[in-house]
């Protein structure tokens, strides 16, 4: 069997006494990037934000105005704000998204409101 030299790329690392760089501290947590400004509103219509669908009185938060790059490197002032699917709500509302199977409850029970009269009997009441 012929013996081959090792491979420097694959030589597991050696370490000396004062080799101290492998032990350097965790990032301090100010390093960290922060989360953009962000506002709360509520949906007026169905519309996709931030690739979910956000369906009729979801409240959620979208990104304040900010700049992005424009022609010829001219920043340009982008808002996520739609005031044709969004209203603008307080700070204090509770963040609420519904899912598909909400959606279709609630249809259902606005079917079913609907072809109610008073004193009629629906599914056996």
């Amino acid at each position: 069997m012929a013996k081959t030299k090792a491979d420097p790329k694959h030589a597991a690392p050696t370490y000396s006494e004062g080799d101290d760089e492998s032990l350097s501290p965790a990032p301090d947590a100010t390093e960290v990037e922060l989360p953009p400004q962000t506002r709360k509103v509520r949906a007026t219509a169905p519309t996709y934000y931030d690739d979910k669908r956000r369906r009729l009185g979801d409240v959620f938060r979208i990104r304040q105005p900010y700049e992005i790059p424009g022609p010829k490197g001219k920043p340009v002032l982008h808002d996520d704000f739609n005031p044709k699917c969004m209203e603008d709500v307080a700070a204090d509302t509770p963040e609420h998204t519904s899912t598909g199977r909400d959606e279709l409850r609630r249809q259902h029970d606005e079917i079913l409101g609907a072809h109610r009269r008073p004193g009629m009997n629906v599914l056996g009441d």
